[in-house]
């Protein structure tokens, strides 16, 4: 499968492998097979899918480590223990995959460099080199004008200017963010295509009990399983949850909710909403999700700058805690 845009395509593509693929780790064949699928995606090395009747899951213990691919779904971890020595979370799999990888099902793969040998077809294999790449059309912007930003909501408009300016079929955009506050449990923006600016609202503690929060998609995926994707077209389309409806019957047709994280651990949320027949394409969602560490550590900076001011404000005060942080 791939898919392309005006900007080049950003590529996923799985296909059968022509030869036998075997990993060793620990002086033991940890996988062997002949029906191993290759996943070619770009910027990235092929990775190798193993189907786990050809693995020795018995060595496999499951780890509480999600991530998630806005395309391939949410992916689950093991660690790798064979005769004393450990891999942790070195090999994932795709239980529940989106449409777009539905081929990896019940498939595991490992991570290259955490094993100790792979072999084609008996003989020693290198890394497999890193597919082409193509421009990534938020670069720019990310170089040139996201550092400007002064705050996070500006910031936040900024980027959803950028996606529209790229042809992004983009209705809705959000983002929320954890603070290290005693009546605030997170600041949420929200951007709309159909009104001006970025609306911040500050949720308190509170929202944790309600059922907004715990009927909603932010719920798990704060909790650490991974992100949403649901398209929203169709009879048999999956409205798990009550903003999906909502946002159905405001024509939307693709909702995607991704965690954000930050360089400690934390998990944020940003979420995307197109109201376009077929809604985001693999290759528009690919380079997103392509540069989502380098956009965390913008919006990292700003959390830390209004976390350093309401502490300055606390122990100092509304008046000499700014003046302090302007040095």
């Amino acid at each position: 499968m791939t898919t392309a845009s005006s900007y080049g395509a950003y590529q996923i593509c799985f296909e059968p492998c022509d030869a036998r693929i075997s990993v060793e780790f620990n002086g033991r064949l940890v996988a062997d097979s002949s029906r191993v699928m290759v996943l070619r995606e770009t910027g990235l090395p092929a990775t190798y899918y193993f189907p786990r009747e050809d693995v020795r899951m018995d060595w496999l213990r499951p780890s509480e480590h999600h991530t998630h691919c806005p395309f391939k779904g949410n992916a689950s971890y093991w660690t790798l223990e064979v005769a004393g020595k450990c891999a942790e979370n070195a090999v994932w799999s795709y239980e529940d995959p989106y449409d777009e990888a539905a081929q990896v099902r019940n498939y595991v793969a490992f991570y290259w460099g955490r094993m100790d040998a792979w072999y084609r077809n008996g003989q020693r294999q290198a890394e497999p080199a890193v597919s082409d790449r193509t421009a990534n059309p938020y670069l720019g912007w990310l170089l040139r004008d996201a550092w400007q930003a002064y705050e996070a909501g500006q910031l936040v408009e900024s980027f959803a200017g950028r996606l529209v300016d790229g042809k992004l079929p983009l209705q809705r955009f959000g983002l929320l963010i954890r603070t290290l506050h005693p009546q605030l449990f997170a600041v949420s923006y929200q951007w709309q295509r159909d009104r001006a600016g970025v609306r911040e609202i500050q949720q308190s503690h509170d929202l944790l009990l309600r059922s907004e929060y715990l009927d909603s998609p932010y719920a798990p995926i704060l909790q650490g399983v991974g992100g949403v994707r649901r398209r929203l077209e169709g009879e048999d389309c999956q409205l798990d949850f009550p903003v999906l409806r909502e946002l159905r019957d405001s024509g939307a047709t693709d909702y995607v909710a991704m965690p954000l994280l930050f360089s400690d651990g934390q998990i944020n949320i940003i979420t995307l909403v197109s109201d376009r027949r077929g809604g985001f394409t693999t290759s528009e969602l690919g380079h997103i999700h392509e540069i989502l560490p380098l956009l965390s550590r913008l919006f990292e900076v700003q959390a830390l700058k209004r976390t350093a001011q309401v502490l300055l404000e606390t122990y100092l005060g509304g008046y000499t805690g700014p003046r302090v942080l302007g040095g």
